[in-house]
């Protein structure tokens, strides 16, 4: 069985390495990431290749992705996964929010930024959220000291992509002021939108 290691890269480096190893085309795999945003990158290419994909978390913190073809049997002398609770990968849909203002309707008083940090309040743990995109006004939300603030680095905490507008920051004069998530290009935002199942735009 191949293994590829992947601890401690940043994106996209694991799903690079990924690609690379599915090039050789072997019949089992095994990548070992320890953010689980690579998880489920990783997982939706390996189901897209034909492969059948399960994660275990180690007590390491260490996401062991194991794949395989369908009907391969696991040949004498491969490792064993390590203990942990598996997850079958690559079938929940994954949605792309893009956020374009630091509030929702019109501000009315403080209204409107209080309905959005609402909603932002709903969103961790919400399943089939991937990936959360702020640009235009509403990168001031990863900025700025508040509520807004505290449920964006929870969403980042989670595990969700959390892409903040570089050109939009540099308009604001915030480039060195983000405190969640991180820069992102608005090539790698329209990638994100290309391969989500779902794109809800605010």
């Amino acid at each position: 069985m191949k293994t590829v290691d992947c601890r401690g890269l940043p994106h996209p480096q694991p799903l690079e390495l990924a690609r690379k190893a599915v090039a050789e085309q072997p019949d089992k795999l095994e990548v070992l990431v320890d953010s689980p945003e690579a998880v489920k990158e990783i997982a939706r290419f390996l189901a897209a290749q034909g492969y059948a994909a399960q994660s275990v978390l180690d007590g390491e913190q260490v996401y062991h992705i194991r794949a395989g073809r369908p009907g391969f049997k696991q040949a004498d002398g491969d490792a064993a996964i390590p203990a942990g609770q598996p997850e079958d990968l690559g079938q929940r849909p994954r949605t792309f929010l893009i956020l374009t203002s630091e509030m929702l309707g019109e501000e009315n008083g403080g209204l409107g930024r209080g309905i959005l940090e609402s909603f932002l309040a709903t969103l961790p743990g919400r399943r089939g959220l991937w990936r959360l995109a702020l640009l235009n006004g509403a990168v001031k939300l990863a900025t700025e000291p508040g509520p807004a603030l505290g449920m964006l680095q929870k969403l980042a905490d989670q595990g969700i992509g959390l892409l903040v507008h570089d050109a939009s920051l540099a308009h604001f004069g915030l480039a060195h002021a983000l405190q969640a998530g991180r820069s992102s290009g608005m090539g790698e935002i329209a990638s994100s939108a290309e391969e989500a199942d779902k794109v809800v735009r605010l």
